[in-house]
């Protein structure tokens, strides 16, 4: 396995560990709008994955290795676009979030 796909999974794998800690409420002082906008951020840090899992994945050799590092690297920036997505609309204030 090349070192770039060995990093990108690293940080694949760290980056969704810290987004469902701060998703189920682990640090009890966030709201629910505070959470989910630091979750988001979180995701931000799957570009950078994704783009060391597309270039581990060139270089390696292997079918289902090169294979399953360009499936990951296809989601990381899609959770990543998300991402960018849900913040930007936050921040814009078109979002409404309504009290269960």
């Amino acid at each position: 396995m090349h070192r770039y796909l060995a990093s990108g999974y690293l940080l694949t794998l760290v980056t969704l560990a810290v987004v469902i800690t701060l998703a189920r409420g682990a640090i009890p002082s966030f709201d629910g709008i505070t959470a989910f906008l630091m979750s988001q951020a979180a995701c931000l840090a799957l570009f950078p994955a994704g783009t060391l899992c597309l270039a581990g994945s060139k270089r390696s050799v292997g079918k289902l290795r090169r294979f399953l590092g360009f499936s990951v690297a296809g989601i990381d920036i899609l959770l990543a676009i998300g991402a960018c997505i849900a913040i930007a609309v936050i921040v814009a204030g078109n979002a409404r979030f309504h009290a269960a």
